[in-house]
């Protein structure tokens, strides 16, 4: 009778210490990737703060975290991670079956925090990038689903004085890989609609593009350095190829 008290009491202690233990200890048994660069964790499995987070040359400090408890009758854990500048609301899931996933999250970025991916491009886009993601799973061999939309807001030109409004792509996971699909939003002075098609290791872009009449001359001109004229205010982008790095996220997509 004794032993049988002492298994219960044990067994009743085991999750008071788990959700009580320093977050630290977790990474123990749990490794993040190594481009992930996590610094000044403090607080507990329930919740707590983290002073900077890194991920390929993109920072987010002073952040703060905390347990969903919702999630733990479907075997996951589940945390709602946001920064203190509002431009990072993150709810991540961690379970066995499915892998770690995101849903309804938000992330906002300034092109000038992209400049590193847009150094290479003859024009230099301004402006603002929302991604919105309802839906995103990452599965142990790769990404298993993915369902959001891309928001460029205020897009503009480096050196130019100008707006060309707010654009938007939706982003899904095919069969073959990921399709982001674009378009202008109401206001926008360029006419956008068309695709970008990636898999693990190519990408094809087809893009059809309009000048519209409140369009600025010297935004003209930057359309012809980028596209190909197809008729009256009427241009095209059409590019495909090889990616500079494979995209192991998307190695079980089409890879002849």
């Amino acid at each position: 009778m004794r032993a049988r008290l002492v298994v219960v009491f044990v067994l009743s202690l085991l999750p008071f210490l788990a959700i009580n233990m320093p977050v630290q200890q977790l990474f123990r048994f749990i490794q993040p990737p190594p481009q992930l660069l996590l610094s000044g964790i403090e607080g507990s499995l329930l919740g707590g703060r983290i002073r900077q987070i890194e991920y390929r040359g993109l920072a987010f400090e002073n952040l703060s975290y905390r347990l969903l408890p919702g999630c733990l009758f479907r075997l996951a854990l589940c945390y709602r991670l946001e920064d203190a500048d509002g431009d990072l609301h993150l709810r991540v899931s961690v379970s066995p079956f499915s892998g770690v996933g995101l849903e309804n999250s938000r992330l906002t970025l300034t092109m000038r925090q992209l400049g590193a991916m847009t150094s290479a491009l003859l024009v230099k886009p301004t402006g603002e990038l929302e991604l919105q993601l309802d839906d995103a799973v990452l599965a142990r061999d790769g990404l298993g689903d993915l369902q959001g939309v891309i928001y460029w807001k205020q897009a503009g030109i480096e050196g130019e004085n100008l707006s060309l409004g707010d654009f938007r792509a939706d982003i899904a996971r095919t069969e073959q890989g990921v399709e982001l699909r674009f378009a202008d939003m109401p206001g926008a002075r360029i006419g956008v609609a068309g695709s970008l098609q990636l898999d693990a290791r190519r990408y094809r872009l087809d893009l059809k593009l309009e000048a519209r009449p409140e369009l600025a001359e010297s935004a003209r001109n930057a359309l012809e350095l980028l596209a190909r004229k197809t008729g009256l205010n009427r241009y095209r982008i059409q590019r495909q190829g090889v990616l500079p790095q494979p995209l192991p996220l998307l190695a079980g997509g089409d890879d002849r």
